[in-house]
């Protein structure tokens, strides 16, 4: 089966990083494990990402309109979850209600914004056709608009 260069790049480039990892974990004694685990994630990730779009698509086309829309909505949407959450973080902690260190709090922060993200583009995704948010938030302004000129 035929492989598009994108997919072949992936293939070569992850495990070049995994087997850097490894020698790097091997030969160098103190090296700094943030490196290591880089580079091993890095690998891991994209040798998955390589044979996952490999078996789903083959030589097709990968994305299309309606993947791009539920993409963006999908982020969009993450995005405003992830900044409501931050927002009761600081006021949790300004009020003394929850202490956390920094490395703690971007760390839930991060979960939160990758969890909603994925959430929201599987839901987008079995939905169907929806409204984006830049469209309804344009629909709603029009609405406005108009309330106030009659």
């Amino acid at each position: 089966m035929e492989m598009t260069k994108a997919n072949k790049q992936r293939l070569i480039f992850g495990p070049i990083l995994l087997i850097a990892g490894v020698v790097l974990l091997i030969f160098w004694k103190n090296a700094p494990s943030i490196i290591i685990s880089g580079l091993m994630a890095g690998g891991l990730a994209s040798t998955i990402n390589g044979i996952y779009s490999h078996s789903k698509y083959g030589v097709q086309a990968e994305s299309d309109e309606r993947t791009r829309k539920i993409s963006a909505s999908a982020a969009t949407y993450s995005w405003f979850i992830t900044l409501t959450f931050v927002g009761v973080l600081f006021n949790l902690d300004y009020f003394g209600l929850l202490g956390m260190t920094v490395e703690k709090a971007l760390s839930i922060i991060i979960l939160v914004m990758i969890g909603t993200l994925i959430l929201f583009y599987a839901y987008f995704a079995r939905k169907g056709d929806f409204e984006s948010p830049n469209q309804l938030v344009s629909t709603l302004g029009q609405d406005i608009l108009l309330c106030k000129k009659r």
